[in-house]
């Protein structure tokens, strides 16, 4: 920074400090082109700041301001007094570009791992995952584990016994996982070493390691490999001492060490010495969404199906690492199928925690830019349920957020703009207990263009996913549609439900006090006769105790016995209803 910029004198109080430091000397029209200069190099900085605090920035603008930016330092007509300010501008947008750079490369880092995970989500359908530590043995342990259990699971005769072998397998702990990684490494790093096939491979292993390892790239066997090369031939060319018998001693020195990562090679290796396949699953595109069951992406070992059965192995490109994959039985589990009924027959009666409803087309149809929803009401019977559903995967626009499905006005909306991006809009709700959803209504938007036409009602459960109700291309009537649910047991309330459970009551009531009324009755006769007496003397009219059926049924009121009382005092007892 020049002498004198933080001058008491010549800074002013703005934030343009530039402008009065710069300025004499200096014509308007030069001092409006510093001062936009200057205000573009704090625009860039904020939108840098808000990068790094993870704030949604639009990448590709930034990207395209930059360049624009740049060249326009280049063409800025300003005298040589005003250079090491604009070098100050250059070294902004240098700064700005690493930090786009590094948050791409951490971007796409997640989305990897953001799609690696569905693929093994789905993936978990077929097989048990045994994990693996994460010391660079990985490729060996999880090889070395698999064989070791291979034999068994082909006498396991239904997805019970299969479960016993994967426990067991589980149970390994990290120092036995760490030796059955060392034997196997050695074992398949020796026959590298003399079957003479596999020496023009390890050749072009060891170049390409050192080729990108001295770029700076590479994994860290790579790296390792380079540091020996340059320890074994110092001074000398090693591209050319790689193609001599010294630079095959040194690849195999390397991977006999611990905590090396195996490559495709050692695989290779591994399945001639075992004389068994191994089907290898990662992920390649987003075909696997398509397919009912994934495959194996690489089969290495293929002439050794018939011989032993193969070992599994899951292979994550994002964090460079192997676990073995097991196989579920085909034939369920007896108990777990049992437990897994009676499961379902609570569920019938209590419901579900988790729901989701999945609208995958609009009234522009599946190629819709957005959807757009009103309101959503639950019912459980008469209940309103009330909750707030989660967007899965998808973008409300400002102002437009799940809350305005339970507001309780029409006038709002919630509008997820990702519905073209996913082909579907997914809500999901989740409830702190189970409770059975019987009813629902969907109210539109106004106008109700981009509202659901086709979705789907599903039960979320530790057992899978239950569909409750489905609608394709739904008519629509008025301002909302409504739909019922039949999968749920939930009991009728019959008419007259209260008055007979009072009735019940009242019968046990008198049944535990018949031994009462047996010492009372000649006290009770006595009163009857004294009554009766007293009436004979009286002359009293009837009197008629009426009740309005209608009116009491209208106010909803239990009503019990009704009694007709006559001159003589004798009583009545009538039906409730």
């Amino acid at each position: 920074i020049p002498a004198g910029f933080f001058d008491p004198v010549v800074v002013d109080s703005s934030p343009k400090m530039w402008k009065r430091v710069l300025s004499h000397g200096l014509s308007d029209k030069q001092v409006k082109a510093l001062d936009i200069i200057f205000e573009q190099a704090c625009n860039l900085q904020d939108r840098q700041r808000a990068i790094v605090l993870g704030r949604s920035v639009d990448i590709e603008k930034l990207t395209a301001d930059l360049s624009e930016y740049k060249s326009k330092l280049v063409k800025a007509d300003l005298p040589a007094s005003v250079t090491p300010y604009l070098q100050i501008c250059r070294n902004i947008v240098s700064d700005i570009k690493s930090t786009l750079f590094e948050t791409l490369k951490q971007k796409k880092q997640q989305q990897l791992l953001g799609v690696e995970d569905k693929y093994f989500q789905k993936l978990q359908k077929s097989f048990y995952f045994v994990r693996i530590p994460s010391d660079g043995n990985c490729l060996f342990g999880a090889t070395g584990r698999g064989m070791k259990y291979a034999k068994t699971l082909t006498g396991c005769k239904h997805d019970g016994d299969v479960k016993k072998v994967v426990e067991e397998a589980r149970k390994i702990t990290k120092e036995t996982s760490t030796t059955i990684a060392t034997e196997e490494r050695l074992k398949a790093v020796m026959h590298l070493r003399t079957d003479t096939k596999y020496r023009a491979t390890i050749i072009a292993e060891v170049k390409h390691a050192v080729e990108t390892a001295s770029l700076g790239k590479g994994n860290p066997t790579s790296k390792t490999i380079l540091n020996r090369m340059k320890h074994t031939f110092p001074g000398k060319d090693l591209m050319k001492a790689a193609e001599t018998k010294d630079a095959l001693d040194v690849y195999c020195t390397v991977m006999c060490s611990e905590r090396v990562f195996g490559t495709e090679l050692e695989a290779r290796a591994l399945s001639e010495v075992l004389k068994a396949p191994l089907h290898i699953y990662y992920r390649v595109t987003n075909d696997f969404e398509k397919v009912e069951e994934i495959k194996a992406t690489k089969i290495i070992g293929v002439e050794f199906e018939s011989e032993n059965p193969p070992v599994h192995l899951a292979f994550y490109m994002g964090k460079s690492h192997y676990d073995l994959l097991i196989r579920r039985h085909k034939v369920p589990d007896p108990e777990e199928e049992k437990r897994k009924k009676q499961r379902e027959e609570t569920r019938k009666t209590a419901g579900f925690k988790c729901y989701r409803l999945i609208v995958t087309k609009t009234g522009e149809g599946q190629d819709a830019k957005c959807c757009e929803i009103s309101q959503i009401r639950l019912f459980n019977r008469t209940s309103y349920l009330m909750k707030q559903p989660k967007l899965v995967d998808g973008r409300c626009a400002p102002n437009y957020s799940t809350i305005n499905l339970v507001d309780g006005t029409e006038e709002t909306k919630m509008v997820d703009e990702n519905f073209k991006k996913n082909k579907k809009s997914v809500l999901q709700y989740e409830f702190e207990k189970s409770v059975p959803i019987t009813d629902y209504e969907i109210c539109y938007a106004i106008p109700n263009t981009n509202g659901p036409r086709s979705w789907e009602l599903i039960g979320v459960s530790e057992d899978g996913e239950v569909v409750l109700d489905k609608q394709e291309d739904a008519k629509i009537k008025g301002a909302s549609i409504k739909g019922k649910i039949s999968y749920f047991k939930i009991p009728e309330q019959k008419e007259g439900k209260a008055e007979e459970k009072k009735s019940e009551e009242s019968k046990e009531m008198k049944s535990e006090s018949k031994g009462e009324e047996s010492k009372e009755a000649n006290e009770s006769k006595m009163e009857v006769e004294s009554d009766e007496n007293k009436t004979e003397e009286m002359e009293v009219e009837p009197v008629v105790v009426a009740v309005n059926k209608d009116a009491v049924a209208d106010e909803g009121v239990v009503v019990g016995d009704v009694v007709v009382v006559d001159s003589l005092g004798d009583a009545a007892s009538l039906d409730p209803a």
